[in-house]
């Protein structure tokens, strides 16, 4: 009875932040959050990289994925409000 409380107060959670998010506009960058930039014109921003906790190494790791091999080659690597990393080659 427990696990099914808890579960069942995620899930209402869950529901009302998404409607919030819905309804509310002026809520939806605090609550989905915006893109961050992350590199730009092959130099890394290091205050963001800072601020989410991230190095350079996993923002090249994720432009390798992307068949891009030196920094000076990403035109932009934005951080996205999923978590995952999008590389825009020069």
């Amino acid at each position: 009875t427990g696990a099914l409380l808890v579960i069942s107060t995620f899930t209402l959670l869950t529901v009302f932040v998404s409607f919030l998010s819905v309804k509310v506009p002026l809520l939806r960058p605090i609550l989905d959050g915006d893109p961050l930039v992350l590199v730009e014109n092959g130099k890394p921003n290091t205050a963001n990289l800072k601020r989410q906790r991230l190095d350079l190494g996993e923002v090249l790791a994720e432009a390798r994925l992307q068949q891009v091999t030196r920094l000076e080659d990403i035109q932009w690597a934005i951080l996205e409000s999923s978590g995952q990393i999008s590389i825009i080659p020069a």
